[in-house]
């Protein structure tokens, strides 16, 4: 197919060829894209596993890794609440949630758990009080950067971290988070990178678990 310009003479082209249009559907509707629940997740635009529950927007190999562990004990503080906020409350002993978009908010507000969940808005503004919503909390197991001004809301993270705690930063293959890397980094963190796609995407993603030894997830 190197001969064809451009990806719309590559769909033609591919849409004369029954036997490619056979190949797309099965790695569609089987394997490794259906069982991550990545096929279902394009149908319903929104990341959601194989039948339909709600999964972080991470890579999935962070997804897979996090699967294998024992949370049931753990506190999760999240910069950005979402499906992951759904995910973890069915996992965790406590999860709080910081939302910047109000809107958003209110919607996820309406689908946790209040039992062991609780997502609270903050205004965005960096450096302010959305990057320090943390700084009220102490023994924090894990803490999931995915929101915004996520440089700020790292630095502040490590300060709240229980003795076992990690920081999970995703889209940690971004420039700009580059100087939350190397701060985590300077304080003697080491670093797990998990590559891959995340559900519903095509596009490569990193996910960065920086962690110390006896961390909470085993690594």
């Amino acid at each position: 197919m190197k001969q064809l310009k451009n990806k719309y003479e590559k769909i033609a082209f591919l849409l004369k060829n029954r036997q490619h249009i056979k190949l797309l559907l099965n790695n569609f509707f089987e394997g490794y894209l259906y069982e991550t629940g990545w096929s279902r997740s394009v149908i319903e635009g929104k990341p959601v596993d194989k039948e339909g529950n709600a999964l972080p927007w991470i890579s999935i190999p962070t997804i897979e890794l996090l699967k294998e562990k024992d949370l049931s004990q753990l506190f999760v503080f999240e910069y950005g609440a979402g499906n992951s906020t759904i995910w973890f409350s069915k996992r965790v002993n406590k999860i709080v949630s910081i939302e910047h978009d109000k809107e958003w908010f209110e919607f996820v507000q309406k689908m946790i758990d209040a039992n062991n969940s609780k997502v609270y808005f903050k205004e965005l503004s960096y450096g302010g009080d959305y990057s320090r919503s943390i700084l009220d909390y102490n023994d924090v197991d894990i803490a999931l950067v995915d929101g915004r001004d996520r440089v700020n809301c790292a630095k502040n993270a490590l300060t709240q971290l229980s003795e076992k705690g990690v920081i999970i930063l995703d889209d940690a293959q971004r420039e700009n988070y580059k100087e939350a890397k190397e701060y985590i980094l300077s304080k003697g963190f080491k670093t797990l990178n998990l590559v891959g796609m995340n559900v519903g995407r095509a596009m490569k993603k990193v996910t960065t678990i920086f962690y110390r030894e006896n961390n909470c997830l085993g690594i």
